[in-house]
């Protein structure tokens, strides 16, 4: 069994939830390499919605990174270099093999190699060419966002602050898109506008107001009153919500993928306990690499579908997806825990050691705490 990277602040249940966003986003992207027609439509329509996972990966994984920052603040000197060398060991290493990876794939001009050496690709949604990592857009996002994250901390300290940014980001991710075409009207793949950072910060905020709400005294005392029935019925509405997702705008589906995670922490709902169990929490402890990877058995079974498939002529789409997704899903994990085991696991190791050093050295002691 795989252990979580931070094992001492680590949470189970947030394991599942990344867990239960890769397998979202790998059921988006397998129905991309299908060409049965589905005797049901609305099923492809609700696998489609997968790409939420996406959105998911971002709220869970804010509110995580604040949840570690509340956790440490009080416990190192220096909290922000902490984060930065932390945030570096964890995300730099493995995201750098894949760029090296793509050299051979694509042959990448110098330019996009710098420009994703340094994670500022995501700023170049109009040229397709920058996106050399498949499915990397969201790795970039996210690490655009979090270059900023302690000062996200400062900003974020009241309720009325909070709900603040994120009605701003909100806003500025509707004006992006309805004015890009005025900003980008040349754009090679008009696809890519949703991976530009201001079309999905408000993401990231919606994980901080989350985690906000879920350390509250009041939010606390009546979750643990609650009685158990009424927790699991609260549940179940939610899954049946999220069950008619296609027929949600964006705002509304991630509403209630909000209150999805804030209710999944409540240790007495089923909830809790489903996403505790292995297939997303051994997932979930291995997204990284899992995400990252997924790609690569998905374009193998392009070439071997047909041996896979073409004995069974009459098989549905609904059959036919699930072959790919359970086989594509299989190796994607035997490679995601050799990723994790081999690169994931060792940088953060290295991480670790590299900030006892600077402690035990006092290299940080000129550096002012954040209170």
């Amino acid at each position: 069994m795989l252990k979580s990277l931070s094992e001492k602040n680590s949470e189970p249940y947030l394991d599942g939830l990344r867990g239960l966003a890769a397998l979202m986003v790998l059921a988006h992207h397998t129905i991309i390499y299908q060409d049965r027609p589905y005797s049901i439509p609305d099923i492809r329509t609700s696998l489609d919605y997968g790409f939420y996972g996406v959105s998911l990966f971002f709220i869970v994984s804010a509110f995580t990174l604040m949840r570690s920052w509340q956790l440490r603040k009080n416990q190192e000197t220096t909290p922000i270099l902490s984060f930065y060398i932390r945030r570096c060991f964890r995300i730099l290493p493995f995201w750098w093999l894949n760029v090296l990876l793509s050299i051979y794939r694509l042959s990448p001009a110098p330019h996009v190699l710098i420009a994703n050496f340094l994670m500022y690709f995501p700023f170049f949604p109009f040229d397709s060419s920058y996106l050399i990592v498949p499915y990397g857009w969201s790795v970039g996002v996210e690490e655009t966002f979090y270059v900023l994250f302690p000062l996200w901390v400062v900003l974020t300290k009241r309720y009325w602050s909070l709900a603040g940014l994120l009605i701003f980001f909100l806003w500025a991710a509707d004006y992006w898109f309805t004015h890009v075409p005025y900003f980008f009207p040349n754009a090679q793949i008009p696809e890519y506008y949703f991976t530009f950072p201001i079309a999905r910060y408000f993401c990231f905020f919606i994980g901080l107001l989350v985690y906000k709400i879920s350390v509250d005294p009041l939010y606390l005392f009546y979750s643990q009153k609650c009685p158990r029935f009424i927790l699991i019925s609260i549940e179940l509405f939610l899954l049946f919500v999220l069950c008619k997702m296609p027929s949600f705008n964006e705002p509304s589906m991630l509403f209630f993928l909000s209150l999805l995670l804030l209710v999944a922490g409540n240790t007495k709902g089923l909830l809790n306990k489903l996403l505790r169990m292995p297939l997303f929490s051994q997932v979930g402890i291995c997204c990284y690499s899992f995400y990252l990877l997924h790609f690569y058995p998905l374009e193998f079974l392009r070439y071997i579908k047909p041996w896979l498939t073409h004995p069974l002529t009459q098989i549905t789409g609904e059959a036919e997806f699930l072959i790919l997704f359970v086989v594509a899903g299989s190796i994607s994990f035997v490679l995601s825990v050799l990723s994790f085991l081999i690169v994931e696991r060792p940088s953060v190791l290295m991480g670790r050691a590299c900030l006892n050093y600077l402690h035990r050295t006092k290299t940080f002691a000129s550096v002012d705490r954040l209170k």
